[in-house]
């Protein structure tokens, strides 16, 4: 991939997991997610000026935290990494610190871990923490790639079908009449009634009117 290229679909490259993650910082508990841009990478004493701290408010299951950046109120709750999953803080190798083997693959981009976490701290500045944000929301994406990669089994196949027959006790191939415009609803498999009103090509008058769907 060309350098322009990789402008536009982003960087490409490795990670070698096989360091241990005891040699690494934890950063559990101190990663943030601020509701703003900022302009910079780089140290900064952030435990000393950004302070967290609770409200004893409990939302949607969630503890509420509290804290300022620049004056202005943030409110927000910390959410773990999924199960299965961990986050980490990479970086690019040097030049100088990469193994003979690692410069004789195709791909010379090599990143390593600086750092390791466990969950993530995210704020919002006018509304308190709800599981409808879009990042506790970006998590829930997990458990559905799981569940879409989880071999099928066999009792799986047939809890299905027995929930599919629940479903359709009167048939797949019941019809269900409705009336719409008063009256009751018609039909052996319980069919629910509506109520609406039907103009009679513009004359002013109100005619029932019936259709049938198959459930």
């Amino acid at each position: 991939m060309d350098s322009d290229a990789n402008s536009k679909a982003g960087t490409t490259g490795t990670v070698n997991q096989k360091k241990s993650e005891i040699e690494v910082p934890n950063l559990t508990g101190r990663v943030h997610l601020l509701p703003c841009c900022i302009k910079y990478d780089g140290p900064s004493a952030v435990a000393h000026y950004f302070k967290a701290k609770p409200t004893g408010v409990e939302v949607e299951g969630m503890k509420v935290e509290e804290a300022y950046f620049r004056g202005r109120k943030l409110q927000g709750a910390t959410v773990p990494i999924p199960n299965g999953y961990s986050g980490f803080v990479i970086g690019k190798k040097s030049l100088d610190k990469r193994k003979a083997s690692d410069m004789s693959e195709q791909n010379s981009d090599g990143w390593k871990i600086n750092a390791k976490f466990e969950n993530v701290t995210y704020w919002n500045h006018d509304s308190l923490p709800s599981k409808d944000d879009a990042f506790v929301r970006s998590l829930h994406w997990f458990s559905v790639a799981e569940a879409l990669h989880k071999p099928v089994t066999a009792e799986d196949l047939a809890s299905a079908s027995i929930a599919l027959e629940k479903r359709y006790e009167g048939g797949p191939d019941c019809l269900v009449e409705w009336r719409i415009g008063g009256g009751d609803g018609d039909g052996e498999c319980g069919g629910e009634e509506e109520e609406g009103e039907v103009e009679d090509g513009g004359k002013g008058g109100r005619n029932p009117h019936y259709e049938s769907r198959r459930i």
